[in-house]
């Protein structure tokens, strides 16, 4: 799942549009929350990371709005039609990733901008520390069963939900494949990230350039055809996107398109105030 979470977080996260507007204008809090959980920072340091979460948010609001914006106005034209088949779902995902992959490299390098500051032993040891804190957390998620399952689902149901309105039960049941369908990548993914998270440090611990980290940052969630394992998951999520579709109710088409047509429009509103 970790692939999908930057589209993820802007298309399908948040209740509404007016929460959408409410994320963005406060994205530079909880950015800056979220990192200095895991960094060791100096008041440079902070000023420093301020600063590039600037330049990020200002890059992004620029020149990435606009493509998810288009991505959405690219689905609504089926909602209307009463016409959403397997053809454009397979679609709409590979477009999503490329989306995905697109906010990696833009974000990139302000992401390698501020970890050139943290190289130092002192430092690596502070991100070892959190980043190992982390990986207890996850393995006791990993290793747990019914509820974890019951979080996922009612996760899930909910993504929906905020896009479509209420699931029938057909769709319930095509959420709860997907759930017994993907049980077997619980620890594989858990696996990659703790293996993920040791590269980093191996990376950090060699004083790179930030032209190097920018590079090993895309390289390490870019889409590897060899990743066998990551291409199934992503197929059973395609599968989910197409079993929810098959039994897809009228009043759920006009929902999607109102919920997307007001996405877009917030998005586009905000690439006006750049």
């Amino acid at each position: 799942m970790y692939r999908i979470r930057i589209i993820s977080l802007l298309l399908i996260s948040l209740a509404g549009c007016s929460q959408f507007k409410f994320f963005y204008f406060n994205a530079d809090y909880l950015i800056e929350s979220t990192v200095e959980d895991y960094l060791s920072l100096s008041e440079e340091d902070r000023s420093e990371l301020r600063s590039n979460i600037g330049l990020l948010l200002n890059w992004h609001q620029n020149e990435m709005l606009l493509h998810y914006a288009e991505f959405l106005d690219k689905q609504i034209p089926n909602f209307e039609k009463s016409s959403l088949n397997k053809k454009q779902i397979i679609e709409a995902v590979s477009d999503a990733r490329v989306l995905f992959l697109a906010t990696l490299e833009g974000a990139a390098p302000f992401i390698a901008n501020v970890l050139e500051r943290h190289t130092s032993k002192e430092k690596i040891a502070h991100l070892a520390a959190r980043l190992k804190e982390k990986e207890q957390e996850d393995l006791q998620s990993a290793s747990s069963n019914t509820i974890d399952e019951t979080e996922k689902r009612a996760k899930i149901k909910s993504n929906f939900e905020r896009f479509m309105g209420n699931l029938n039960k057909t769709q319930l049941n095509a959420i709860d494949s997907y759930i017994e369908a993907t049980e077997e990548y619980r620890f594989y993914l858990y696996n990659r990230r703790v293996e993920r998270r040791e590269k980093l440090l191996i990376l950090l611990q060699q004083n790179p350039s930030k032209d190097d980290i920018e590079i090993f940052l895309v390289g390490l969630f870019s889409d590897n055809p060899r990743d066998t394992v990551s291409e199934k998951w992503w197929a059973h999520f395609t599968n989910l996107l197409i079993e929810v579709s098959k039994s897809i109710e009228q009043n759920q088409l006009d929902e999607l398109s109102r919920s997307f047509s007001a996405y877009s429009a917030d998005m586009k509103a905000l690439i006006r105030k750049k």
